[in-house]
């Protein structure tokens, strides 16, 4: 029996709305980090200073999550079809959200919209979490139902492409979905 890792990293880019259902892999052992930056001001132009200073990619985002899908799993033949067997596909996850430093309170004047941007960053992070948990099905659905009666070599050659298609159209849907996001997370702090 070998065993084999084929592994995927997906970064993406931060803030904005909307959470799908969970529908990730079965087997999997998900670990998953948040960091916080702080951020604050007396205005709006002071808060923008704040997330410029400390925030993800040189303050170019308001938030960031780094994804990384990991299959693994082992083949076995029974001399005449080989398939998979143990699947795990896992994922670790690192994502970056703003705070407000709480040695300086939230000024009246900002705090609706203190609110709506921390709310949105974060809701916008969890989307690319789900669209990695959905990818990560994928993944472990296509891997569970590989075998081959021209051998293991040829079942591995097969997986491997099928597994770094999935992969490219992981890191295709975190742009794209950053892209549609573009223009209301600029305007979350005109």
């Amino acid at each position: 029996m070998n065993t084999r890792k084929i592994g995927a990293t997906a970064s993406a880019l931060a803030v904005a709305a909307s959470c799908l259902a969970w529908w990730g892999p079965a087997n999997a052992e998900v670990t998953q980090i948040v960091n916080h930056y702080d951020v604050g001001g007396s205005d709006i132009q002071g808060l923008k200073n704040s997330i410029r200073l400390g925030g993800p990619l040189g303050g170019k985002a308001f938030g960031l999550t780094n994804v990384v899908i990991e299959p693994q799993f082992a083949y076995m033949s029974d001399g005449v079809t080989c398939k998979t067997a143990k699947v795990r596909v896992n994922m670790n996850i690192d994502m970056t959200l703003p705070q407000w430093d709480e040695a300086t309170p939230i000024p009246a004047s900002m705090s609706g919209q203190w609110k709506t941007l921390e709310d949105t960053v974060r809701e916008h992070e969890q989307m690319h979490v789900t669209i990695a948990e959905e990818f990560a099905a994928r993944i472990e659905h296509v891997i569970s139902n590989a075998s081959s009666t021209e051998g293991c070599e040829t079942l591995e050659a097969g997986l491997t492409k099928k597994v770094r298609g999935l992969q490219m159209a992981h890191r295709f849907a975190q742009k794209a979905f950053d892209m549609e996001e573009r223009t209301r997370l600029r305007a979350l702090l005109p």
